[in-house]
């Protein structure tokens, strides 16, 4: 580093003179080198000799380099849309598509302007732009709030730099100053000095066509590739500090930034369903839905069976019984029964209440009960719950339908499960197939299964829903964090501001006496 350091302070004080002299020194010396070298080859009768030797040599240098090439471009390629920063994986919906809104605004800003210096209009840019987006105003936050969010910025992207930039832990700043300050102040004559000192090395090169033709091959592919390696470290690197500077406003906005992980509690449901300790990991809430008669009772006990799960039904009320499935003694779900959708405001809005709170939810449908007027009430009212702004930062559970009895759909007499449901020649699957069509269009679910739970005949698709609840206990585990961080955001109240407002009383009487 030493060495670094007076290199760059003799070069501050000889700059013109030494480029200059070394441009000179360098270039003479092979003057003379290839004229003698030239001359002795002619000479000794070696020149078809020594052309054939450079083109073979050319060749097997030019042939992996062009390979080297397509292959760089193809990386080239990858490499521009690659992404350092990721969004989080228990954002809402609506904010998962803030992120990609303002991915898209970040690319077009950083194509009008990318300097360094421009990062910073960029970034406060973008802040306003989040801030629009949940409907606040610019700089919507306290100043301990805002001290955090410049304090995480710099640390994610210390890990993000770190993780992905070579040799950035080598760099020291006092450096990088002095090169930026010799670049000032020397940069547009060394680029002149430069420029011209290479026009004359390649003329010389050319006195030999195919070694001036090979250096020449060399010089445009190795530079283009450095070039384009360079700019895409640089620009990966610009666009992840813009990231995270959305990321962070968007943790930040939605309220759930100032939050450390230690701080997260217990959702005011979980609180609700249970008066034992709560556990570490809270078990995934899954929610049965469906209007009066649909079948959401017998679907919670075929599930506790078949998952053969240990349960004793907590306390519940008129509307709501909650079933805690133990598996391997750990209590893993927990299954939310809920009285149907009888046309009434109070079952609507109960139902509305725990989808929302709810990780997963299961909606029981009657396969042979043509209205669906009452589903898609509900429906309606969950799309407007979530499209609030006041609930932006909500995670939608998904959605799963579950068509009941498909054994009294037509035929009736038929009824052999399996069913192939890809077997179009079958009546009764066919049958299935448009029910289960119908279905999801009516109610936009993210999935959709058959299912028949006969007393007196085999039943048909339980072991499909189980496995899909398995399936989406990853995504169920991210809504259940969403929900428990905003549940723990924190509300001083009338009794925190007073006892503040106490305490900076006592300080100001202090200094006062």
């Amino acid at each position: 580093m030493n060495k670094i350091k007076k290199i760059i302070g003799f070069l501050n004080g000889h700059g013109n003179r030494l480029l200059a002299i070394s441009v000179i020194g360098f270039i003479f010396p092979l003057l003379l080198l290839s004229g003698f070298g030239l001359y002795a080859i002619y000479t000794q009768g070696y020149a078809i000799h020594f052309v054939l030797v450079l083109l073979i040599s050319s060749l097997l240098i030019a042939i992996p380099r062009w390979i080297l090439q397509r292959k760089y471009k193809t990386q080239a390629s990858h490499l521009e849309d690659e992404s350092l920063v990721e969004p989080s994986a228990d954002w809402s919906q609506a904010e998962q598509h803030i992120w990609e809104e303002l991915n898209a605004s970040i690319t077009q800003k950083l194509q009008q302007n990318n300097h360094w210096s421009a990062l910073k209009d960029h970034g406060l840019a973008l802040a306003l732009e989040v801030a629009q987006a949940y409907g606040k105003q610019e700089l919507d936050f306290t100043v301990p709030e805002g001290l955090t969010m410049l304090e995480e910025i710099s640390r994610r992207y210390r890990k993000v730099l770190n993780e992905h930039i070579p040799a950035i832990d080598k760099i020291s700043i006092s450096q990088a100053k002095k090169l930026y300050d010799f670049h000032d102040k020397y940069g547009t004559a060394a680029k002149e000095t430069y420029k011209y000192g290479m026009l004359a090395w390649r003329a010389l090169r050319m006195t030999n066509p195919i070694t001036g033709l090979a250096s020449e091959l060399r010089g445009k592919l190795l530079g283009s590739m450095s070039d384009q390696a360079f700019a895409s470290v640089q620009g990966n690197a610009k666009r992840a500090l813009l990231q995270e500077v959305v990321k962070v406003c968007i943790d930040l906005y939605s309220g759930r930034f100032v939050i450390e992980q230690g701080q997260i509690g217990n959702s005011q449901v979980h609180l609700q369903d249970t008066t034992r300790l709560a556990l570490p990991t809270e078990p995934v809430r899954v929610c049965l839905v469906g209007q009066v008669s649909a079948g959401k009772s017998s679907l919670v006990n075929a599930l506790i069976n078949n998952m053969g799960a240990e349960q004793d039904a907590l306390p519940s009320t008129n509307t709501v019984a909650v079933y805690p499935c133990v598996i391997d003694g750990e209590e893993q779900l927990r299954l939310i029964d809920m009285a149907g959708l009888d046309g009434s405001d109070s079952a609507l809005e109960e139902a509305l209440k725990e989808i929302t709170q709810s990780d997963l939810v299961l909606w029981v449908l009657k396969a042979n009960q043509p209205s669906r007027q009452l589903d898609i009430e509900l429906q309606n009212k969950l799309d407007a719950f979530y499209a609030d702004k006041e609930h932006i930062s909500r995670k939608k559970p998904k959605m799963i339908g579950v068509l009941n009895q498909v054994d009294k759909l037509k035929p009736t007499h038929e009824w052999a499960p399996p069913y192939d449901l890809n077997d179009l020649t079958n009546a009764k699957a066919k049958t299935i197939n448009e029910a289960l069509a119908f279905n999801r269009l009516a109610l936009s679910f993210d999935k959709i299964y058959p299912l028949a739970l006969p007393e007196d005949k085999a039943s048909y698709g339980l072991a499909q829903l189980e496995a899909e609840i398995q399936a989406q206990f990853e995504h169920a585990k991210n809504v259940q964090l969403n929900r428990r961080r905003t549940d723990s955001k924190p509300r001083a109240g009338f009794r925190g501001q007073t006892k503040r407002l106490f305490k900076a009383g006592k300080k100001v009487a202090k200094h006062l006496l």
